[in-house]
Formats: C-alpha cells, structure tokens, sequence
C-alpha cells in the first residue's frame, strides 16, 4: 500500500489521520487496531440505536389503525433519536473513556494507553454516533414523506 493511502473503513471520513493507514498498524504500545476500536464503537452505537428503532417501530405497529398518525409518530420519534446522537456526538470528547462500552468491549490485554486511549475511543464513538444519526434523519425523511402521501391520498 502507498504510503499516503489509507485503507477503506467503516466511516465515510477517516477519523483519525495517520493512525489508520493500514489493517496492521496497531497503536502504539496497544495490541488493538484502530480498525478494531472502529467496530467496537459501531457495535456500541448500533446496539443502542437498534433498540431505539425496535420501540419506534413497535409504536408506529400500534398506532398503525391510522396510517397517517403512524407515520406522523415515526417521524417525530426518529427525529427526536437523531437529535439525540447529535447531542450525544457533540458531548463525546467529554465522557471519560473508561466509562464508555467501547473501552469495555477491548480484551483488557490489548487496550491502548491511556494517553492515546481517550482520543481513539472518544472520535471513534462520535463518528459512529454521527454515522447512525445521518442514518436516522433519513428515516425520519422517509416516515414524513409517507406522512405527507398518505395524507394526500385520505383527501378527497
């Protein structure tokens, strides 16, 4: 590989510079790849964000006896998770990295130092967080859209 170039990753931007330009290059005294802390975050934020659109999902099914008010729902609902991993995003360089799934999801053995550490897992969590959210705005897009052609279609 050229020594400019950087290997595709999970994340639409390369979030951390020079540190992953390679499937092999580890952290510095760390046994993990930055790759590796990469999907720990996406596995962290993913898990959360699926539960959060499983009970969407559950009370756009309940309210499905009116399609249009479902739809309606879906949206706010989907606008509001949104919302929540921006904020969340914005916060992340100040959550202490110990405190976080992705520090516990890394084998204890091959956790990166301290002082490489907080940077690492912190960026790894926003961009993942920031990833989903893009995901989540667009169902919400999706959910007023249908919204607003199931409202249509009810007019006489």
């Amino acid at each position: 590989m050229a020594p400019g170039s950087c290997r595709r990753s999970i994340f639409p931007i390369e979030p951390f510079g020079q540190l992953s330009v390679n499937e092999s290059h580890h952290i510095p005294a760390g046994g993990k790849t930055v790759n590796d802390i990469e999907q720990a975050a996406q596995l962290s934020v993913g898990r959360a964000c699926g539960f959060a659109g499983f009970g969407i999902a559950m009370t756009v099914l309940g309210l499905s006896f009116d399609p249009v008010m479902a739809a309606k729902i879906g949206a706010v609902l989907s606008l509001g998770l949104t919302l929540t991993l921006l904020i969340n995003a914005s916060r992340a360089h100040q959550t202490p990295h110990e405190t976080t799934e992705v520090w516990l999801l890394i084998d204890r053995k091959s956790r990166p130092p301290a002082h490489h550490a907080s940077r690492i897992i912190n960026d790894a969590r926003r961009f993942a967080m920031l990833w989903f959210a893009r995901w989540s705005a667009a169902s919400s897009a999706l959910f007023a859209s249908i919204a607003i052609l199931l409202a249509l279609a009810r007019t006489p």
